[in-house]
């Protein structure tokens, strides 16, 4: 399955997460002023991490004990940032049912 992202007003929504996501690329946007990150699990032991662009800091790590462990980071204030999920910081059982979804200003 492909990464599959939907932006609505300031929401940006991600599922899949089975290859690399870079914000400037997949929506042609960057830096954005990031409020949130949330991670919806599929599974115990998914594990997400997103960095500030490419080889960037960490802005957000997860690992979830199980299906219904969501993890949020609220930046506030918020930070103006890039986004970018490399694959090989993801680890999903079900990248159809697990989703990022961020927030900004």
């Amino acid at each position: 399955m492909a990464n599959t992202t939907t932006a609505t007003g300031q929401v940006i929504t991600i599922t899949g997460l089975d290859a690399n996501w870079d914000l400037e690329t997949d929506l042609g946007h960057s830096p954005i002023v990031l409020s949130s990150i949330e991670f919806v699990p599929s599974d115990s032991g998914d594990i997400v991490s997103i960095t500030a662009g490419n080889g960037g800091a960490v802005l957000f790590k997860a690992r979830c004990s199980n299906e219904y462990d969501q993890k949020t980071k609220v930046f506030n204030p918020p930070i103006q940032s890039d986004i970018y999920i490399g694959a090989s910081g993801v680890s999903i059982a079900d990248g159809a049912s697990a989703m990022l979804i961020i927030t900004f200003a």
